[in-house]
């Protein structure tokens, strides 16, 4: 995991109003990802969502928690769940980092890729800062 200066302050803020030290505060353009163990999802979202909406109000994003996993397969079934995974295969990209592409039904691509693109952008966004891997990619068999 690699945070920058930006991160390194929202997770400290995160863990300000939480008391949960985050894995990772990301911030993409339409929203913040908080990512941490799934000991601390509970207390990250708050009693009725009361945590969540403080840093929803402070960020002025949407706040979105995402368990971590170590795994990056891990990580990116989760992220494309309902979705089912047939398989990951490694892949080396353009730019000399790593890449996979991730297997999925015919049937059920569309929920792989999310609305709009919406899970494939935050799946490259979220592995590109926790991972270091190059790009994601979604093959429909």
């Amino acid at each position: 995991m690699f945070l920058d200066s930006e991160d390194l302050k929202l997770s400290n803020v995160v863990e300000e109003f939480t008391g949960v030290n985050p894995k990772g505060v990301y911030v993409s353009e339409e929203k913040m990802f908080v990512v941490c163990d799934k000991k601390d999802y509970g207390k990250v979202i708050g009693k009725q969502g009361f945590n969540i909406k403080k840093l929803s109000n402070f960020s002025k994003k949407i706040v979105e928690v995402i368990e971590f996993f170590d795994d990056p397969k891990d990580f990116l079934k989760s992220l494309f769940k309902p979705a089912q995974i047939i398989k990951f295969e490694e892949f080396d990209a353009l730019d000399g980092g790593k890449g996979f592409i991730v297997e999925v039904p015919e049937d059920a691509r569309g929920l792989a890729i999310g609305r709009g693109g919406e899970k494939i952008k935050k799946a490259k966004f979220l592995c590109k800062k926790l991972f270091k891997l190059s790009d994601v990619r979604i093959r429909a068999v």
